[in-house]
């Protein structure tokens, strides 16, 4: 239990420093192109991110619901045959999170 709460935090302080860092160069990059004349690009830039929010939030809870349910899922069939289309109805509703997540980006997208 330590050594995966140990490895969890290492990649959230790694994945937050790789944040910063190109935050900063975006930046940068961004100093050295111009000033921007309006906040229209920071829109776009906010849509873009939000998009990708949501398709990667939903389809990392749709993997996790996924493994969870499919590991119960095992089980119960392995015990009782008749489990099984019980079983993939409920594994479709976790898989379901992922196409909400997908269409919401696209809804998003159309805004740009």
């Amino acid at each position: 239990m330590l050594k995966s709460f140990v490895i969890v935090n290492a990649f959230l302080i790694v994945g937050m420093a790789f944040l910063m860092y190109s935050a900063v160069a975006a930046e940068e990059s961004a100093e050295a192109v111009g000033p921007l004349s309006t906040g229209d690009g920071i829109a776009k830039a906010g849509i873009a991110v939000g998009a990708a929010l949501a398709v990667g939030i939903a389809a990392a809870g749709a993997g996790i619901g996924v493994g969870i349910i499919g590991s119960a899922a095992l089980g119960a069939i392995a015990e009782k045959k008749e489990m099984t289309s019980w079983s993939f109805i409920f594994i479709a509703l976790a898989e379901g999170v992922a196409f909400y997540g997908l269409i919401i980006s696209f809804i998003l997208i159309g805004k740009l």
